[in-house]
């Protein structure tokens, strides 16, 4: 079957755009491993460093994840729309847990017990 080279074109930009978003979901997701890997540690300065790291790869997850799809969507060529899907969930799971991870700060901060001592 011919295709035309614009279409083979689109189908590589498609699936380079469809990895990135997934490469980024995977690291917005594995950003809050971090966090407990920083309760793990034993000094605050290494502590800091984790959740400075975990920051760090939350933001350039959800960078890479957030444009790979908006450029994926401008493509308009549908190929593997359930990955794409499954890329959004991810990214939008580790998100998830990085806003109840900020409530709990913020309950924390206000003087609310969150924790059993």
């Amino acid at each position: 079957m011919a295709v035309t080279a614009e279409t083979v074109a689109t189908y590589r930009a498609a699936k380079a755009f469809l990895l990135s978003a997934w490469i980024g979901a995977l690291l917005l997701f594995a950003s809050f491993t971090q966090l407990y890997l920083a309760a793990a540690l034993g000094s605050n300065r290494q502590q800091a460093w984790s959740l400075g790291l975990g920051i760090v790869m939350a933001a350039l997850g959800g960078w890479m994840s957030w444009s790979s799809n908006r450029y994926y969507n401008r493509l308009d060529f549908p190929w593997r729309r359930r990955w794409m899907v499954g890329a959004i969930l991810t990214a939008g799971s580790g998100g998830l847990f990085w806003l109840l991870f900020l409530l709990l700060q913020t309950l924390q901060f206000f003087g609310v017990k969150v924790l059993p001592q």
